[in-house]
C-alpha cells in the first residue's frame, strides 16, 4: 500500500492477492484489519470540517457490529466490499449523490450564466412587461435568472439590471 500526500493506492487483498488499480482520496487515516469503534471515532472528526469525507472504506475486511452502530448514530458512512471496484463505485456514487443534493439545495440561490440575443422580428411588447423572443447562444436559462444588458459603452463593463425571467415559453 502506498500513501501519497492526497491519495491512497490500495495494496493487494489479504485473501486474493489481487492488486487493485483504483486510487482513493485520503483525508484522514489508514488502518489494516477489521473496522472498530476507534476507526469510527477518527472518521467522525471529519464531520466538523467536511462531512462528505466522514467515511470509512472497508476493503475485504469485517465491520464489527458495535462500530456499525456507532457509525449510524454519529453519521459516519461505512462502505464495505470484497471487490475493490465495487467499493470504488459505491464511494463515487455516494459523492455524486451528495453533489446532486447540494445542487438541489442551492439551485434557487445560484445564477446560471447565459448569453442570449434578442430576435428583432419577435419583439411583441417593448414596454412593461417586455415580451421578446431570444436566441440562446450559450449557457442555461432557468426560471428566476436575472436578465441584464450591457451599457452603451461596452468598455466600461457596467451592466444594467433589467428584470428576472419569470416564465419560459418554448415555441420553437
Amino acid at each position: 500500500m502506498k500513501l501519497t500526500r492526497q491519495n491512497l493506492n490500495p495494496g493487494p487483498s489479504k485473501t486474493t492477492g489481487i492488486e487493485p488499480s483504483h486510487v482513493f482520496p485520503v483525508y484522514s487515516n489508514i488502518r489494516i484489519g477489521p473496522v472498530v469503534k476507534k476507526d469510527v471515532m477518527k472518521a467522525s472528526t471529519m464531520l466538523e470540517h467536511e462531512s462528505q469525507y466522514a467515511t470509512i472504506l472497508a476493503f475485504d475486511v469485517k465491520v464489527e457490529r458495535d462500530a456499525q452502530e456507532m457509525a449510524d448514530t454519529l453519521g459516519v458512512k461505512i462502505f464495505q466490499a470484497d471487490i475493490i471496484y465495487h467499493l470504488f463505485d459505491k464511494f463515487m456514487a455516494y459523492r455524486e449523490e451528495l453533489k446532486q443534493r447540494k445542487r438541489e439545495e442551492f439551485k434557487h440561490v445560484a445564477v446560471f450564466p447565459c448569453k442570449m440575443r434578442i430576435m428583432p422580428q419577435f419583439v411583441f411588447n417593448s414596454r412593461d412587461p417586455i415580451v421578446v423572443g431570444v436566441m440562446i447562444e450559450g449557457g442555461i436559462v432557468r426560471e428566476g435568472t436575472p436578465i441584464c444588458v450591457p451599457s452603451k459603452e461596452l468598455m466600461s463593463k457596467e451592466w444594467k439590471y433589467v428584470h428576472r425571467r419569470e416564465e419560459i415559453s418554448d415555441s420553437a
